[in-house]
């Protein structure tokens, strides 16, 4: 059983037909989702329960938590 909501990062969309052609190749949503990628985070994921509904998966969490804060955005609602 699955602990986490599917994360299919590059998940194609109606629109925009994909987030790769949306998102400049030096975006810096680009370079916190590279950095996150290779974050350790087994020891977040090993936290959450398999019962309830499925969460979201820590590492999508991470990445908008920092660009958010990169960004000056600091409120949990606004994020």
């Amino acid at each position: 059983m699955a602990k986490f909501k599917e994360y299919v990062q590059n998940q194609a969309m109606l629109l925009p037909p994909s987030l790769e052609e949306k998102v400049s190749e030096h975006h810096l949503g680009r370079y916190i989702s590279g950095v996150v990628d290779e974050l350790d985070l087994r020891g977040v994921e090993g936290g959450y329960s398999e019962m309830g509904c499925h969460a979201y998966h820590p590492r999508i969490l991470v990445k908008v938590l920092l660009y958010g804060y990169r960004v000056g955005i600091r409120s949990s609602r606004r994020l």
